[in-house]
Parts: C-alpha cells; sequence; structure tokens
C-alpha cells in the first residue's frame, strides 16, 4: 500500500514537471523597421513591422502598436529589422497629411536658441525687424511667425565641420561665444513655412524659444533699441 502511494506522487511529480516544461514562454509585441530609414523620414505603414518576442528583459521604451508611430518622423537613421523606441520618433504633428507640410532650414545664431529647443520639441520662431516709424525712431518689432516641429538641430562649428546637436547635447552652449551658426531642420504648415523662410530673408534676426505645449503664439511685442 505504502509502495502504490509512493509510486503515485512520483508519477504526480513527472506530470507537474511536464506540464512546467511544456508552458508557453510569454511573448510580448515589439515595432521594427522593415527596411532602412534615414533620420527625418515620417512613418508610414510599410516602413513598420510586428514581431513577436519574449516578454522577459523587453525594453520599458520599445515601442508596441504601429499606430503609435505612424506619421511621426525618424530623429536618427534606422536600419532595418531593428526594434523602435519611443525616444528616436518624434512628437505627433498637429496636421500629419504631408500635402500641407513643409520642411524648411533656417540657419540661426548659436545664442539665439534657446537651451530647451531640440529635436522633438516645438519651437516659436522670432524675428526682430524694423518697426513701423509710428512705433519710434530706433524701435524694433518682435513677433512669433511660426510655431514649428524641430526635426533636427546641426551645430555648425566651423566652415568645414558640422556637429550634431543630437549627439552633443552641450554644443550649442559651447559655441554660442564665438558666433558659430545652428541649422535648423523645421516641419511646418505650408503658410508657416512661407512665413519662416521670408523673415530668414527679411528679418534684422531670427530666434528659436520652446513652444510650451498647449499654449497659443505670443502677440506681437515692440522693443525699443537697435
Amino acid at each position: 500500500m505504502g509502495a502504490g502511494v509512493a509510486l503515485l506522487g512520483i508519477a504526480a511529480g513527472r506530470g507537474d514537471a511536464g506540464a512546467t516544461a511544456g508552458a508557453a514562454t510569454p511573448q510580448t509585441s515589439v515595432v521594427v523597421t522593415t527596411r532602412s530609414l534615414p533620420a527625418s523620414s515620417r512613418l508610414a505603414p510599410g516602413d513598420l513591422t510586428v514581431e513577436q518576442v519574449p516578454a522577459s528583459g523587453v525594453d520599458a521604451a520599445l515601442v508596441h502598436t504601429v499606430n503609435d508611430v505612424l506619421g511621426r518622423r525618424l530623429l536618427v537613421p534606422m536600419p532595418a529589422h531593428t526594434p523602435l523606441e519611443r525616444v528616436l520618433v518624434g512628437a505627433p504633428a498637429a496636421n500629419t497629411d504631408d500635402a500641407s507640410r513643409r520642411t524648411v532650414r533656417v540657419d540661426v545664431p548659436a545664442a539665439h536658441v534657446a537651451p530647451d529647443v531640440t529635436a522633438s520639441t516645438d519651437a516659436e520662431v522670432v524675428a526682430s525687424t524694423d518697426a513701423a516709424s509710428a512705433a519710434g525712431a530706433g524701435s524694433r518689432e518682435v513677433r512669433v511667425v511660426a510655431v514649428c516641429h524641430v526635426l533636427q538641430l546641426d551645430v555648425v562649428a566651423a566652415p568645414a565641420s558640422t556637429t550634431s546637436a543630437g549627439q552633443a547635447i552641450g554644443a550649442l552652449t559651447a559655441v554660442s561665444a564665438d558666433g558659430s551658426d545652428v541649422a535648423a531642420i523645421l516641419d511646418c504648415d505650408a503658410a508657416a513655412a512661407l512665413r519662416v523662410l521670408m523673415a530668414a530673408d527679411f528679418a534684422h534676426s531670427l530666434r528659436l524659444l520652446a513652444h510650451p505645449v498647449g499654449s497659443r503664439p505670443v502677440a506681437a511685442a515692440v522693443e525699443g533699441g537697435a
């Protein structure tokens, strides 16, 4: 009787072990690129796919659903078959219709780029122009001409070299004193892009200021002095 009980116990133990060995490993979905994509690419359905990977040890920063990033732009180049991290994708644009969006480049003195303006943020393009005579001699009008999404900032440290601001966060501060420029790649709607390009050609100076989420551009202001 005792031997029979012992055999039953061993059989039960083996059954439990088999059940454990046969249990499926928990899986999770991870979004990966289907092909090599350059920086500033606007992500389309054909650029991405979903793969199942073991859930254990998966980085929390990875994207799990394709719809979460469709229409947004890559901040860096991505090789094919690479898991996509949220920090590598720009913030959603207010209007993701390609026909109404424009990508423009403006060169701004490094000292005129606010420290909190970085790739993937929204920035106010502020232009300083000569004010009308009614405002008084020697005065300038300062206004926000557009709010754009910053795709990329490149610090032009010297005529022969360009340093990516994304790779060197402190670069803007380091070069601001020597008169270096920053090449800002901006995503704007068509009307805003035209205003930015006009300001780049005709304004006395341009500045980039961080645009708080949910706020509206400030009204034009007049400042005295040259």
